[in-house]
């Protein structure tokens, strides 16, 4: 053994200071590896998942995540409930921090899937190609953001009280868990069986036969390939869709008690 005599009288055995200081090197690599979350991709660029999975602009915050066609495929109930499932969808799409898809120019493949619960956490998976290479994001907000609209009040110069309507998106729920990874080949396509199975691409963007209920879930998928947009909303999912997140859910590492699938 080595020992280094110090100030007061102090000993201190340099090996094991040495073996000391190794281990805290490579923790101090492995959590940087872990920050990084991706590695390389084949030209030995490094990137990371906001490089993958672009974040929202300021401008998203006010904006509806779909195109309008959603509000016309939802039956209202009076004028209070007008657009009600574009604000509940793109609010809950901005606090999870993704960008607007309908709106974007990218050749290559996204798909994200955001499942709303009425009694659990809500949920968004991103699928995207990325430089030849696959990922997945996997996202749950601590609780349903809130939907509807503030009345906020105020006093203008003349003393009058003046009152204004406001639909505030990014303080109202915060990001619980997230998670990225890189998806092999064969898990990648699995995903695109799903979606073909379900004819993704040719359905409508509603079911014309779904049974209506007032607690349940909504499961909406996006789909962006080849400059190509389209859209589907869900309510309880069955069969091929509730296996596709089903699958999801294991991939991405998600912890789901299996009553609190639906």
């Amino acid at each position: 053994m080595i020992y280094l005599w110090v100030r007061n009288g102090l000993l201190i055995d340099v090996g094991k200071v040495y073996k000391k200081f190794r281990l805290l090197n490579m923790k101090l690599i492995l959590t940087t590896l872990t920050l990084l979350m991706i590695g390389c991709t084949n030209s030995g660029k490094k990137i990371t998942e906001e490089d993958i999975f672009q974040k929202p602009t300021p401008g998203d915050s006010m904006s509806y995540y779909f195109p309008s066609v959603l509000n016309d495929s939802i039956k209202r109930i009076g004028f209070f409930f007008q657009d009600f499932k574009q604000k509940q969808y793109s609010n809950s799409l901005y606090s999870f921090k993704v960008p607007i898809l309908y709106n974007k120019i990218d050749l290559q493949t996204t798909y994200r899937l955001l499942w709303l619960r009425s009694f659990n956490q809500p949920v968004c998976f991103s699928m995207k190609e990325y430089d030849g290479n696959y990922y997945l994001n996997a996202k749950t907000l601590d609780r349903h953001p809130e939907s509807y609209s503030t009345i906020e009040t105020h006093i203008n110069e003349s003393g009058k009280s003046i009152s204004n309507t406001v639909l505030k998106f990014d303080q109202l729920a915060i990001i619980a868990f997230d998670t990225t990874i890189a998806l092999k080949n064969t898990q990648w396509n699995e995903i695109g069986n799903y979606l073909s199975k379900l004819s993704f691409w040719k359905c409508p963007i509603k079911d014309t036969n779904e049974v209506k209920t007032t607690d349940g879930s909504d499961w909406i998928i996006e789909g962006l390939k080849n400059n190509k947009y389209h859209f589907i909303v869900r309510r309880n999912a069955q069969g091929t869709l509730l296996d596709f997140g089903k699958f999801l859910i294991k991939i991405s590492g998600l912890k789901i008690e299996e009553e609190a699938i639906y």
